[in-house]
């Protein structure tokens, strides 16, 4: 029987379906990745797979399995309930999905409309899945044809025309609270790209004393290391919190990296002064109780929502022109996907006739070995490899309904190349 191939969608949760407060919940973190696909693509029927999370969304996109088994797998896998993150979880068939993919890559489905940082994350997404060999001729060739949307999309509209990122978002909400940092103590927890856009951002507003923290050393160095700071590790923190006037959090941690008793036991050697806390991690890297000091004005990465407003009227109209050159790409890549069904209906065609061409030649040598006329033979071969060819279609259009029936003739026509009058 010929099988159908499998289909591809998409299942996950983003910051217009889901509080952070649920995000962090479902967030994968960047050292167990590879294990969460591989865990994933041992699903039943799951074909292809790729994870992609960020503080802003977790998605799963996959070719083959069902996406309830796959929502299923995503809540066990953190131990969450299915009810309680239900209402929050959407699911994508194939053309949503190839849509929902181009539009992700091209910044038109983020929190600031046409950052660019989403599509070096969907990149190194891509990455992780195919050393976890999790991916194959579907997904691989869906994410090649969203970065080359999204690179079209930013050369021939004005989508990412000025700053409107997290990182700038971020920085124009510290210049707002403080006239400028030349001289105050930045304290940029993470050495990830993200980190490196805010410590760029910080640095213009100063130049402020800049300390990297980090888990990895020589990461943090390399980056302290480009605006004249200083680099330590995460062991550091207590000390470094007690001088620091703003703390930018974002690191792909687990769990929190500042909690509101490293922060009381910091405060305890300092003089009362406000310091800016601006947390972009997810999960969450400072503990949400830390604001219940009074000195300490927390930031998570939804507050920066409103921050982002501005400068956006440019980007929106743009928008409209991406979202043609979207459509334009979805059709494409659609396309491309029936091409890749009809090619397995024509190959599926192509072997029927050949086993029976095969098996009726083999009954034709028996015959001809036993001296029949080959004449005869020669007929009885013709007329029978006809015959068999036909009797599907033939059987098709006895058995159809009159609806049916003239639907499947106006196909064979096609099919067959006949003319109206034949």
């Amino acid at each position: 029987m010929l099988k159908h191939p499998p289909h591809l969608f998409t299942l996950g949760l983003n910051h217009e379906s889901a509080p952070l407060s649920v995000r962090e919940r479902l967030a994968f973190p960047a050292e167990s990745m590879g294990d969460a696909l591989r865990e994933l693509y041992g699903l039943h029927e799951v074909a292809e797979a790729a994870i992609l999370s960020t503080c802003n969304r977790t998605e799963i996109v996959a070719v083959g399995g069902a996406s309830g088994v796959v929502r299923g797998w995503l809540c066990a896998h953190h131990g969450v309930a299915e009810a309680e993150v239900a209402a929050h979880v959407y699911a994508y068939d194939e053309r949503a999905t190839v849509q929902h993919t181009l539009r992700v890559a091209a910044g038109l489905d983020s929190m600031v409309l046409g950052e660019p940082q989403i599509l070096g994350q969907m990149k190194e997404a891509f990455r992780t899945a195919e050393q976890a060999r999790t991916t194959g001729p579907v997904l691989s060739r869906l994410y090649q044809h969203a970065f080359r949307v999204a690179k079209k999309v930013r050369s021939e509209t004005e989508i990412g025309a000025k700053s409107v990122s997290i990182a700038a978002a971020a920085a124009r909400l510290t210049g707002e609270i403080f006239a400028g940092l030349q001289g105050k103590e930045v304290l940029v927890i993470g050495a990830g790209d993200t980190a490196r856009l805010i410590t760029e951002h910080m640095h213009r507003l100063g130049p402020p004393r800049i300390t990297v923290a980090n888990r990895s050393l020589p990461r943090a160095a390399e980056l302290a290391a480009r605006f004249d700071g200083a680099a330590c590790g995460l062991d550091a923190l207590p000390q470094q919190l007690a001088a620091a006037d703003v703390v930018v959090a974002s690191t792909g941690a687990s769990r929190a990296v500042v909690t509101r008793a490293m922060v009381k036991a910091a405060f305890a050697t300092r003089r009362r002064k406000a310091v800016l806390m601006i947390d972009l991690g997810v999960p969450r890297n400072i503990e949400p109780k830390v604001a219940d000091d009074g000195d300490v004005y927390l930031y998570a990465i939804d507050d920066l929502r409103l921050v982002t407003q501005a400068n956006l009227e440019q980007r929106e109209l743009a928008a409209v022109e991406a979202e043609l050159l979207i459509d334009e790409g979805t059709a494409e890549f659609m396309h491309w996907l029936g091409t890749r069904d009809s090619a397995t209906v024509i190959r599926a065609m192509h072997d029927r006739a050949e086993d029976t061409a095969a098996q009726l030649l083999r009954k034709a040598r028996q015959r001809l070995a036993k001296g029949d006329d080959p004449t005869v033979v020669m007929q009885r071969l013709t007329h029978s490899l006809t015959r068999q060819l036909l009797h599907p279609p033939s059987r098709a259009l006895r058995r159809a309904d009159e609806a049916e029936r003239q639907v499947l003739l106006e196909q064979a026509v096609r099919l067959f190349g006949l003319s109206d009058d034949q």
